[in-house]
């Protein structure tokens, strides 16, 4: 199941694409296919170099109101949003074929559809055009009389020999057109051939709809979490303007941190993410919640001086064992930004029936300080203190205002559900942590994780973990010597739930780490 719904979710945007001719992120562009269509009549066929085309104007309001078309447009398109008339100029083969033909707009949720709304009135016209007194007219009359006979058959579930014989010369063939029935003043019955019987005792059950919190009760969530956890002298809220670069951005934390007497800033990013696959994996909706600390762009990184892949290694290496929740991570998309090297913790947050659950003030702290304590070791020891990050020099003041965190106000519980597997808990000055631990061979990592990142191969394998993190919410990825990749998941500790686990455990199996 889990492998159907990934498979749905990398298609999304191609389908999208094909079927509006615009990918996701360019609604704002001209819709060339519908603007080029000026004629209000065209036609298709086999040697059609636009069929996607016209299906896309002819089922929009615009351009063209006529399709004429041979039988390539019999099967398996869509034709029904704005057309409420069918006209068969040539006869099918068979009986089965003409209902093809009218199936394309003979569909739910098609014009027809809308018209029955309005009014409750509403025809699909099926026109047979022919010459009269011709073989044109005897072809019709022939196949409307075979057709109605067919219909008959199925309708009464029997079966007859086949007649090979075809009668073109038919008298009355209009007898044979079925036409809607109508009424004069009485009441309409008629009667259901396959009327559906039910069981008397069958219980009966109400429909509940499901209640759930929205995109905006988890983002008040996290923020009323943040304003019982920050400092309100050193620590600075900010909002985060709807914007087309990060439109899953929701604060700028901007706190200080005391270092030998000395303050500093570490600007924290937060995002809040929905996440299909997790939620794919439990019961119920699952969001997630990353929280960012910039640290590097690419020509600052280069800039540092020597060989800074080791030096990051060993940094990472040291700085973990006091800050274990927290990742490095590379952006190849941010090269110009500090955001192209970062540190990173991700926190998950369901979404139940009529509830938040599982994330605390106690968990999310716990982050939020190794997430602060790390960043600014990591800066410190990377550019020996000749750098210290702040909110203006990420260029983000045109996106950020103040927030009070003080409106924020949601209530939340809790549910449990048996753990399956033993984790190990970690103790640092930073807060405790409980952590999944694997080891994976260099072969399988690429295998797994190669194909997500344009021209892996061409990076060390440090840095194609560091690349990974920025893929994989929650997994940590690190070399372990030249043969294997140590893979790593943590969560705070205190009160973390079996759920939580549950969750991460399958998360850890699915992305190979496991």
């Amino acid at each position: 199941m889990l492998s159907y719904f990934s498979s749905a979710l990398d298609t999304f945007d191609t389908l999208c694409e094909k079927i509006i001719d615009h990918k996701l992120g360019e609604w704002e562009k001209e819709w060339r296919s519908l603007t080029s269509l000026q004629n209000p009549a065209w036609y298709a066929s086999g040697k059609s170099g636009n069929r996607q085309r016209l299906i896309l104007g002819f089922n929009s309001p615009f351009y063209p109101n006529v399709l004429v078309s041979t039988s390539v447009f019999q099967e398996g398109v869509n034709l029904h949003l704005q057309c409420r008339k069918v006209h068969h100029y040539g006869i099918a083969g068979s009986p089965g074929n003409n209902e093809q033909r009218v199936g394309r707009v003979d569909r739910l949720f098609g014009k027809v559809n809308e018209l029955l709304k309005v009014d409750g009135l509403a025809e699909l016209e099926i026109n047979y055009p022919f010459l009269k007194s011709s073989v044109d007219e005897d072809q019709v009359a022939s196949f409307i009389a075979r057709k109605f006979q067919v219909e008959d058959r199925m309708d009464n579930c029997t079966q007859s020999s086949f007649d090979k014989s075809v009668e073109l010369t038919r008298e009355n063939w209009h007898d044979f057109l079925r036409k809607p029935i109508t009424t004069t003043g009485k009441e309409l019955s008629v009667k259901d051939p396959y009327e559906a019987t039910f069981d008397s005792l069958m219980p009966q059950y109400s429909y509940v709809p499901f209640e759930s919190h929205d995109s905006l009760d988890v983002t008040n969530h996290i923020a009323s979490l943040f304003g019982e956890i920050l400092d309100a002298t050193d620590d600075i809220l900010y909002g985060i303007k709807e914007n087309k670069h990060n439109p899953n951005a929701i604060f700028l934390i901007d706190p200080a941190v005391r270092h030998n007497d000395i303050s500093r800033r570490q600007p924290v990013l937060v995002e809040q993410h929905f996440s299909a696959k997790f939620s794919a994996l439990v019961k119920g909706t699952v969001y997630y919640v990353s929280f960012t600390s910039p640290l590097a762009s690419k020509e600052n990184l280069n800039n540092s001086g020597g060989d800074y892949e080791s030096h990051l290694f060993s940094l990472a290496k040291k700085i973990t064992r006091r800050c274990p929740l927290v990742r490095i991570v590379i952006n190849e998309d941010a090269q110009y930004s500090h955001f192209y090297l970062h540190a990173r913790v991700d926190l998950p947050i369901f979404v139940g029936s009529g509830y938040l659950s599982m994330l605390s003030k106690n968990e999310l702290n716990i982050a939020f300080q190794q997430l602060k304590v790390f960043s600014d070791q990591f800066e410190l020891g990377l550019f020996e203190g000749k750098q210290d990050l702040t909110v203006p020099q990420l260029r983000l003041s045109k996106y950020i205002e103040d927030a009070d965190p003080a409106k924020y106000r949601i209530n939340k519980t809790f549910s449990t559900e048996n753990n399956v597997r033993r984790w190990e808990r970690l103790s640092s000055s930073c807060g405790d942590s409980e952590h999944l631990y694997s080891e994976i061979s260099v072969t399988s990592f690429d295998k797994k994780h190669s194909a997500s990142v344009k021209e892996m191969q061409q990076h060390s394998l440090f840095i194609k973990t560091l690349i990974t993190n920025g893929l994989s919410p929650f997994v940590n990825f690190s070399p372990l010597g030249t043969d294997y990749v140590h893979a790593g998941i943590g969560y705070p500790s205190g009160d973390i739930q079996d759920d939580e686990r549950i969750l991460l455990e399958r998360w850890f199996d699915y992305v190979g780490a496991g």
